[in-house]
């Protein structure tokens, strides 16, 4: 996509919206030309809520880095109970 540079247009609201959610939004062009919009996401599993709160409450201080979006970031720490979050990386 970055050698042909399709202007994700219309779907970027959609892709924004997706992020908010938690998703990350991947953008696929076939031929240069913007095709479509997928959402990835990983679901939080069972057990991690409860194993960030153990190591906060041990005195641990907990960070979620990523390479996710900075909306989708902020959304599944918010989920897990994480506030010091770095995304993008």
């Amino acid at each position: 996509m970055a050698k042909s540079n399709p202007n994700p247009g219309k779907l970027e609201a959609q892709a924004n919206a997706l992020a908010k959610r938690g998703c990350t939004p991947v953008f696929v062009a076939v031929d240069g030309q913007l095709a479509e919009l997928l959402a990835v996401a990983n679901p939080v599993r069972v057990g991690s809520v409860q194993a960030i709160q153990t190591l906060q409450q041990q005195g641990t201080r907990v960070a979620m880095i990523t390479g996710d979006t900075s909306a989708t970031t902020q959304t599944v720490a918010a989920e897990v109970g994480i506030s010091c979050m770095w995304a993008k990386v």
